[in-house]
């Protein structure tokens, strides 16, 4: 690993913002709603990215606070968006990118009767839109082990999205495509050494001013999500 420490920030999983109701359990890395602090300011235009577990049979209302794009991630079972025009279905190994114009309401439903269900809801904001359809795409992080897979790389989106499951000591170097990016890295499962930087699962790293991210898996079944950010 390069001994070259890029200016960065550390979104530590037992820092983030935590509520709950009856069918929804909360995590915040970013202020939201009810949870602001002055050091979980968004990063760039990534102003949101929750990791939510809903319960059995549940419907969640949710609406953009924000013209952006909205990337749903399901981690443990299957789940179904709904809004005005739109009715997805998702399982995990893909991701969906929504377009959503600022107050548009929106519904997440947990499909099964008697299991609870994880995913993550990350939005981008964009004051103009360029995409108007909801786009689907999938990966297979059995098939691609230890790298980075692409899930959205459109030149034409403000944004770029790779995933990887990594086998312990296992490493991947990412190099931005442009000079001003910023990037995000979350572990959604085990611990990597980040830029030289130590991450837990559920923990976040804030990246700027680097030329080449490099990732070394300390577990097996690690799994990262990285986003580059215009």
């Amino acid at each position: 690993m390069s001994l070259t420490l890029s200016p960065g920030k550390i979104f530590l999983d037992e820092q983030r913002g935590f509520t709950e109701n009856e069918i929804l359990q909360r995590y915040c890395s970013f202020n939201f709603d009810g949870f602001q602090r002055g050091d979980k300011e968004p990063f760039g235009s990534l102003y949101t990215l929750n990791d939510e577990v809903l319960s059995a049979g549940s419907v969640s209302k949710q609406q953009a606070l924000h013209n952006n794009y909205l990337l749903l991630v399901p981690i443990t079972g299957a789940m179904t968006y709904t809004d005005n025009s739109r009715w997805l279905e998702l399982e995990p190994g893909e991701v969906v990118m929504i377009p959503l114009i600022a107050g548009s309401e929106f519904k997440i439903s947990n499909p099964y009767p008697a299991n609870w269900i994880n995913y993550l809801r990350i939005e981008i904001r964009c004051d103009k839109l360029f995409a108007g359809e909801a786009a689907r795409f999938s990966f297979d992080l059995e098939e691609r082990p230890n790298q980075l897979i692409p899930m959205i790389d459109n030149p034409a989106l403000p944004f770029k999205a790779h995933i990887g499951r990594f086998a312990g000591r296992e490493e991947a170097v990412y190099h931005p495509t442009g000079e001003l990016a910023k990037i995000f890295s979350f572990v959604i499962a085990g611990a990597f050494e980040l830029q030289n930087r130590l991450l837990h699962q559920r923990d976040g790293l804030a990246l700027w001013d680097a030329d080449t991210i490099e990732a070394e898996a300390l577990s097996n079944n690690a799994i990262l999500l990285l986003l580059e950010l215009k």
